[in-house]
């Protein structure tokens, strides 16, 4: 078995049982969450990914308002996290923050998830000077809050957790190049992101240089970037790369935006965690729309694209709400933009 084979495997696993992949995880919800202090407390993190809805949640979640709370609740009350035992919710975009309300509230009522245990992290995005501070703080709280979940403190494993997530991002930084120079496909780039959190760190690590070392000679196709509502399965990707596109970079947590930023090994490393963590790569209803233009200007130019795809729901979903400004940014500077219908709404 080839290492692309290996992380599809992977990734499969991650889809459709994210809990067996450790008899300890703890669940996060947005990308704020420093799942290096997940690790150094002994525990997996497994990001929870939003669901499809039914009668039965969207009775209960009826006022979470856009498409992907109610499936983050759907995934935790009916779907393959209903069995999880602690979850870090970090407030960015703010409705997650209601998402946290919800689960205690049901909590309270004596319905919903047995024994969750919800702690939110706000990380805080502002501007104002002196949050560093601020956001040290709270990066210092979520540890102990950690260390009390593991009956031990964080920060004995704490430089062995982010050096190790450093070469993880290293590795990946690798596939995204080959991903912008055509030389792995859409597919198999989404693969390999998946698999991240259903495979040991080090074995990761190998099946990334090893996937690295079978890329091809460029594929020829209409080179794409993909943005909008995320991608729990292969499929949307694979349509658009049957029907003659090469997704060669993408606009979602599941793909680019989960690498990271580099955390400074050394040091403070809560404080170099809040710094890296806060810098990460602008997410809609997150970052300002400025720095949502920029980012995606610089994707399509490093990566040569000639089209960004926009994957849309019907119905109210933070990706949409941007949308008409960054297609009408792209489009004054000659870059075709294309809306796709996405499952979802």
């Amino acid at each position: 078995m080839n290492a692309a084979m290996d992380l599809r495997a992977a990734a499969s696993r991650r889809r459709t049982e994210p809990l067996a992949v450790s008899g300890d995880v703890v669940g996060y919800i947005g990308l704020d969450t420093p799942t290096e202090l997940i690790s150094a407390a002994g525990f997996t993190p497994v990001r929870v990914i939003a669901g499809a809805s039914s009668e039965g949640v969207e009775a209960y979640a009826e006022g979470l308002g856009n498409p992907v709370l109610r499936g983050l609740a759907a995934a935790l009350l009916e779907g393959p996290y209903q069995d999880l035992k602690r979850l870090i919710i970090s407030p960015t975009p703010a409705a997650y923050g209601w998402l946290a309300s919800f689960l205690r509230e049901l909590r309270r009522g004596g319905e919903g998830p047995a024994g969750l245990e919800v702690v939110l992290f706000d990380l805080n995005h502002g501007r104002t000077a002196g949050l560093s501070a601020i956001r040290r703080n709270t990066v210092a709280d979520l540890a102990k809050t950690l260390g009390d979940w593991a009956g031990r403190a964080v920060a004995r494993d704490l430089p062995e957790a982010v050096a190790g997530a450093n070469r993880t991002r290293r590795e990946l930084r690798v596939l995204e190049g080959l991903r912008a120079e055509g030389r792995i496909s859409g597919v198999d780039a989404l693969a390999a992101f998946a698999a991240r959190e259903a495979m040991d760190e080090g074995d990761y690590q190998v099946a990334l240089a090893g996937f690295a070392q079978e890329a091809g000679a460029p594929i020829a196709a209409r080179r794409v970037i993909y943005s909008g509502v995320e991608t729990i399965t292969p499929e949307p990707y694979g349509r658009l790369e049957e029907a003659g596109r090469l997704i060669v970079g993408d606009d979602q947590d599941a793909g680019s935006r989960s690498i990271g930023r580099e955390v400074a090994e050394g040091g403070d490393l809560l404080a170099a965690l809040a710094k890296a963590y806060a810098a990460r790569d602008p997410a809609p209803a997150k970052s300002a729309l400025g720095d949502r233009i920029s980012y995606l200007l610089e994707m399509v130019r490093r990566t040569h694209a000639e089209e960004v795809i926009f994957a849309l729901t019907a119905f109210d979903h933070p990706a949409g709400w941007e949308a008409p400004a960054l297609m009408e940014a792209l489009q004054a500077e000659g870059i075709a933009c294309t809306r796709m219908e996405a499952a979802g709404g």
